[in-house]
């Protein structure tokens, strides 16, 4: 018999995929093996590791992140999900939105670990942080021969980087946020000093 964990992967595998070069299905399972990394570093029980699982996956299902949590709170319940469980799954949905939106600054430890997750990629490897970038600056229309446009945008992505994640555990296995920031920061100075491109 299927957990309601593997019901809900499940369920995600058969929905149609965003076609976004970054916030698209690849993501939305990145998110999912980060929130549970930080939770077993949290030495959370697995009945709580199945929302946290569950909001994960879903967090970016739909374009914005209540449409997200309403559409959660439409299917979870057929996924064995209690009215409660729901209720923290959809709260979680909106914490992945704190980062930006003070309003949904995450106050639990569940929303810290979210909201952590969605932003693994910043403290990953140089590489990897580079690669989520560039597909960011894609879906989002940023134009590297727009120079003021492309530095605009690198010095939004410096100012997060410089930001702190919430959890112990996110900054021990995401810990290279400050080396991405210092290389990042390299790029800026040298694309203001001499107009160049990288």
């Amino acid at each position: 018999m299927m957990s309601r964990l593997e019901k809900v992967k499940a369920y995600i595998n058969e929905v149609p995929d965003t076609g976004k070069p970054y916030h698209n299905k690849t993501h939305w399972f990145e998110v999912y093996k980060a929130a549970l990394k930080i939770a077993e570093h949290e030495s959370l029980p697995e009945k709580v590791k199945d929302v946290l699982g569950a909001a994960a996956l879903f967090h970016d299902i739909k374009p914005d992140e209540r449409e997200a949590a309403d559409y959660a709170n439409k299917v979870l319940s057929n996924l064995g999900y209690t009215p409660q469980e729901i209720e923290v799954i959809k709260n979680l949905i909106l914490a992945t939105m704190g980062w930006k939106d003070p309003k949904y600054k995450p106050k639990s430890l569940l929303e810290k670990i979210i909201c952590d997750a969605d932003l693994a990629n910043l403290g990953s490897s140089w590489d990897e942080f580079w690669d989520a970038n560039i597909r960011l600056q894609h879906e989002f229309g940023i134009d590297k021969n727009n120079r003021s446009q492309y530095v605009s945008w690198l010095k939004s992505t410096y100012a997060l980087l410089n930001n702190s994640y919430f959890t112990e555990g996110a900054k021990i296995l995401f810990g290279n946020r400050e080396k991405n920031a210092a290389k990042l920061k390299e790029i800026i100075d040298k694309i203001e000093e001499d107009g160049n491109n990288i």
